[in-house]
């Protein structure tokens, strides 16, 4: 026993005295003369013999940042050091990474960041597997100073938590170049490799990623099937309907949830029928998913399906159920939703809440006044908003008397609640809030007030405008654009040369609400601004007031590199002018690295009705993203009258007839260039080989597509 105890004893000393110890291998003498004593004596902290000693320094040159550049070096030998260290801070450390001084110099070359990258990326290379698994983990968390490149080369490396890593940065900057490899990459031996490559091409969501996505939905590790579907409902491409069909309609499959939430995301009313009979699968994941996917749809065959699925006996079917029937806005749903308003679920009465307030029924007045005195806060909230939108009288004594409710949210809930009934009752109690402590319960008092037409209120908002912090000053621009009112217009203008960009942004977005085209110079003047938000923001008011003076402007934005929302906003805003000045610029901008900009000048050209985009519009059915071609395909059918399904050579056919015809003496032929003064001005779409399908251009730093409000789930490597 003694014998055994003196092992142990030396053998635990071994390990916290420092197997694997690993001074830098740079000699001191190398530490620049000219770097910070803070940095200095960290860095000779690294050369400690006491493994936490070390440890610590490396802590505290990460925390340093980038002012601790100079320790780059240093720290990237200390990869090699292995001893583990105990207690905090050092445990875990890095994406759960052990304590050890190396994975604390890993964790403080990610902190310090691009100075860094290089040194990194040289780690990658390294024969010790656990500096590369270090300098990976670093790498794929650093944010947008990491280069795709060492990543894309990494996937093909011989330890598997370099390659789940690798997969996992991927993702993360939605590396658009490196979408092949990473399909590639779904034949890996590694079922956690597997599962972040499958996550990273349902971040990036080009569709080169569905034929390798579709036949891991097979795959024998269930993680991976389960993320296959998510990122194949991501992608929003229709080949992946019958697949995810046939695994809805398997029983034997634990992946029918996951499929049912795909083909929601999908939206492709193929799907409908086998949603509706899983709303009557015994598992409850599966009937929860159903109800979310169909509201998702919107397709009017499941409105009696849904409301026969409020009487499920799982809550959060019925919650789900109530939030579809809510988007689908058919008054028969009231009647059957009214009840859920009592039931001891507090996301379910929430839920019906919100759902009734988009189809508003006299007959929800009184249950929903009932529901300000839930003990939710979020349940008040949402029945006073719903109350604003009924509109109805019998409301307003019961919500002045929620005024005095201790959450400052609810109260503004109630508070613009009563702007939108209008009833003079509410006066007396909104101007002692509005007068009252600054802040957001005041802010909506003043708009309330000046909603029901009492002058104080516009006062109170310009006064806030001018004096209160930058937070108010913001809810007071906001404030009076809701409002409405021309005499903002002049302190909103004043409010656009602010220091402050979020207010400039926010006097941009109210000047757009009130449409007066007073505003229509100070906003050009403002896509000039150094903000993004400034200018994005600028464009939607502008496009919003619809004046012919702001179309050169706008057009001149399609070409911005730097933000890819800035040039977005404006083809959104030449679509909303209908100027046919914006067809040959934003033809052009269905070639746009960004997706949201290709999405955007879609749906745009879809607006303005001009038969010359055609063939352009053709081509971006082809996009490697479903979100361009389904706004494309949405436009081509408005200009056209046509109901032709989104593919490329069934459009590319009709287009062939409709020439063919001219050339034999028919109808008109649709202009395909710029080559006359009946194709106009600059309508030039891209040439191409007859009978060929047009090619998009290679993609490079996607941006998100239009915000969906869909949740991402968890990352994987972990």
């Amino acid at each position: 026993m003694k014998a055994l105890r003196a092992f142990l004893t030396l053998s635990l000393g071994l390990i916290v005295a420092g197997i694997g110890y690993a001074q830098p291998t740079l000699l001191k003498e190398g530490i620049p003369a000219d770097v910070s004593p803070e940095v200095r004596a960290e860095i000779e902290r690294l050369y400690s013999q006491d493994p936490k000693e070390r440890a610590t320094g490396a802590n505290n040159l990460g925390q340093m940042r980038d002012k601790a550049a100079p320790a780059v070096p240093f720290l990237a030998t200390l990869l090699h050091d292995r001893t583990m260290v105990l207690g905090e801070p050092f445990t875990p450390a890095l994406h759960g990474g052990k304590g050890s001084p190396g994975w604390e110099a890993a964790r403080a070359l990610l902190r310090i960041g691009k100075p860094a990258v290089e040194a990194l990326t040289t780690a990658l290379q390294d024969n010790d597997q656990f500096v590369r698994r270090k300098a990976m983990r670093a790498l794929a968390r650093m944010g947008g100073v990491r280069p795709v490149e060492p990543l894309v080369g990494a996937l093909t490396d011989a330890d598997w938590d370099v390659r789940r890593f690798a997969a996992w940065g991927l993702g993360q900057m939605k590396a658009i170049t490196a979408v092949e490899t990473l399909a590639a990459a779904m034949q890996d031996a590694d079922a956690h490799v597997r599962q972040n490559v499958a996550g990273a091409l349902g971040k990036i969501k080009d569709t080169r990623g569905v034929p390798a996505l579709i036949p891991a939905l097979k795959d024998e590790d269930h993680r991976t099937r389960r993320w296959a579907a998510w990122a194949l409902g991501q992608m929003e491409d229709t080949r992946a309907v019958e697949p995810l069909i046939a695994i809805l309609q398997d029983k034997a499959s634990e992946l029918r949830p996951s499929a049912a939430l795909a083909l929601g995301q999908i939206g492709d009313a193929r799907a409908v029928e086998p949603l509706i009979t899983a709303l009557r699968d015994q598992d409850e994941l599966v009937r929860r998913s159903a109800a979310g996917a169909l509201g998702q749809i919107g397709d009017v065959r499941s409105f009696s399906p849904l409301q026969a699925a409020l009487q499920d006996q799982d809550p959060y079917v019925r919650s789900f159920a109530a939030r579809g029937l809510g988007k689908m806005g058919d008054p028969r749903a009231v009647e059957a939703l009214i009840p859920l308003l009592d039931e001891e679920n507090e996301y379910l009465r929430e839920t019906a809440a919100e759902a009734l307030a988009k189809m508003p029924d006299p007959r929800a007045v009184e249950p929903l006044i009932a529901l300000l005195e839930d003990e939710s806060v979020q349940t008040r909230q949402q029945a006073a908003s719903a109350l604003g939108e009924m509109r109805d009288a019998r409301a307003v004594a019961p919500l002045i008397a929620v005024l005095s409710d201790r959450d400052e949210y609810t109260v503004q809930h109630v508070a613009w609640a009563l702007g939108k009934i209008g009833d003079p009752r509410a006066l007396q109690p909104l101007r002692a809030i509005a007068t009252g402590k600054p802040g957001s319960r005041a802010t909506a008092a003043a708009q309330a007030l000046a909603q029901i037409g009492d002058p104080s209120g516009l006062d109170l908002l310009f006064t806030a405008l001018r004096e209160a912090d930058l937070y108010s000053r913001s809810s007071a621009a906001s404030a009076l654009g809701r409002v409405g009112d021309p005499r903002a217009v002049e302190p909103l203008v004043e409010a656009l040369r602010d220091e402050y960009h979020n207010l400039r942004a926010g006097a941009a977005r109210a000047l757009g609400q009130i449409g007066d085209p007073r505003a229509v110079e100070p906003l050009i003047a403002a896509l000039g601004d150094k903000s993004d938000n400034v200018q994005s923001s600028a464009a939607k008011a502008l496009g919003q007031i619809r004046d012919p003076r702001a179309v050169e402007p706008l057009i001149s934005l399609l070409n911005d590199e730097d933000y890819y929302w800035v040039p977005a906003r404006a083809a959104e805003a030449l679509g909303n002018m209908g100027d046919v000045r914006a067809l040959a610029p934003l033809a052009a901008a269905l070639q746009s690295k960004y997706i949201t900009v290709r999405t955007n000048a879609a749906a745009a050209l879809g607006k303005i009705r001009d038969s010359r985009v055609v063939e352009p519009m053709i081509g971006a059915l082809s996009d490697n993203f479903a979100c361009v071609r389904a706004a494309a395909v949405r436009s081509l059918r408005t200009i056209t009258g046509q109901n032709i399904p989104e593919e490329a050579a069934k459009w590319q056919e009709w287009a062939g007839e409709r020439l063919l015809t001219k050339a034999t003496g028919g109808e008109p032929r649709l202009p395909t260039g710029g080559c006359s003064t009946r194709c106009g001005p600059g309508i030039a779409p891209p040439r191409r080989a007859p009978g060929t399908a047009p090619r998009m251009p290679p993609r490079q730093s996607p941006q998100e597509c239009t915000p969906t409000g869909r949740a991402l789930p968890q990352d994987i490597a972990v």
